[in-house]
């Protein structure tokens, strides 16, 4: 069955990566940005834009207090920028002197800016920060603040979900998760959380059924990646392709390899060929060597040739091995995958080849059952296994 992802929906949430530690980095860095984008989207997102911390200039000694001010959109991006800046540089003012002040910052922002997504940011910073702290139940709080503010938005439910599972309230985190996955189903990790939580949760029936979800969607992403007509001519365009191989970056098993190592050696287009690369390198399977190395001697396109020079260095940096049936842990996993059991294909999967890409006749790229990894339990569709 071939289908392709819907045009995921743009998060409305900055774009910023705050290197906060453990999973405070997660739901700030990973979530507040969201992930990269599906088949459906292109290679960016549009975000809202912070403006340049501007100087405040300084009272004249001895002048009487000005009135408070409502705060507005710039007043609470410098701010905000200012906050999330000292805590990339140390994460320790969440314990120092300042705290009280960088709290009472995030709160005023996040109860009196004007634009929602600006609050929002400013929970979801204050959530991690508190929970650096230890102070899970008050996160909490925040994250539901910022799923409040934004409530079509996948990423503040992914950090509530973390939340929760760190506190132990599993049936709590599958709620929170289940709402991520509906809102972001083009995202495979999401799918894999709420299938490791509701494991966790005691309803196994459920996991398989997540699981499932996961496995059907990862093949239409890789039907997208590969399937072609028969004069050669591929199912949907090099732009959607290259969304295919970034939604690839959550699938490092050996499935997804074959299908990465088909493309990057048959896609016509160097752009894709690249995206392909790039993902490479983050899986950082030794697998991926060889055929690396031989893309590096033959591939002519500049930027291509560089992004396979880049997975190289990645691999030869940090190499992941994996059994034929394997799925490898990878650094930038998911936190709630750290344990349990996550999907494990029953052989080891065969190369792909022309023939076994060769779109059904009836497949018109239009993603014939867009969206059906929201579907789940569905039975999953044709690809590598």
């Amino acid at each position: 069955m071939l289908f392709t992802l819907r045009r995921r929906r743009k998060s409305r949430l900055l774009r910023d990566r705050a290197r906060a530690p453990g999973w405070a980095w997660v739901a700030v860095g990973g979530w507040l940005g969201l992930m990269g984008p599906g088949c459906g989207g292109s290679g960016s997102r549009e975000a809202v834009p912070n403006p340049t911390p501007k100087a405040t200039p300084q009272a004249a000694e001895g002048a009487p207090a000005e009135p408070k001010a409502p705060l507005d959109d710039d007043a609470a991006a410098d701010r905000y920028l200012e906050i999330k800046t000292k805590f990339e540089a140390d994460p320790a003012v969440v314990q120092g002197a300042e705290w009280p002040g960088v709290k009472a910052g995030l709160e005023e922002i996040a109860n009196g800016a004007g634009a929602k997504p600006m609050r929002a940011n400013a929970a979801l910073l204050l959530g991690a920060m508190l929970e650096v702290r230890g102070e899970a139940a008050a996160a909490i709080g925040f994250y539901e603040h910022a799923a409040t503010l934004v409530p079509d938005d996948a990423g503040p439910f992914m950090a509530l979900a973390v939340a929760h599972a760190t506190a132990g309230s599993f049936g709590e985190a599958v709620k929170a998760q289940e709402d991520a996955a509906r809102l972001d189903p083009d995202n495979l990790e999401n799918w894999l959380a709420l299938g490791e939580l509701r494991m966790r949760a005691g309803d196994e029936s459920g996991s398989l059924q997540a699981y499932l979800a996961y496995e059907k969607r990862r093949k239409g992403i890789i039907d997208g990646l590969t399937l072609h007509d028969d004069q050669g001519t591929y199912v949907v365009p090099p732009a959607e392709r290259i969304g295919c191989a970034e939604a690839l970056a959550a699938a490092a098993d050996q499935g997804t390899a074959v299908a990465l190592i088909y493309a990057l050696r048959t896609d016509p287009e160097p752009t894709v060929r690249a995206a392909v690369a790039q993902v490479m390198g983050t899986h950082r399977l030794e697998l991926y060597l060889p055929v690396l190395q031989t893309q590096a001697t033959e591939e002519s396109d500049p930027d291509a040739k560089e992004a396979v020079a880049w997975a190289l260095a990645q691999i030869a940096q940090d190499p992941v091995k994996i059994e034929p049936t394997e799925r490898a842990r990878l650094a930038e996993d998911d936190p709630r995958l750290a344990e349990g059991e996550v999907p494990r294909a029953e052989e080891a999967p065969e190369p792909l080849t022309e023939a076994s890409t060769l779109a059904p006749a009836s497949a018109d790229g239009a993603g014939a059952g867009a969206g059906a990894g929201a579907d789940e339990g569905a039975s999953a569709g044709a690809g590598a296994g």
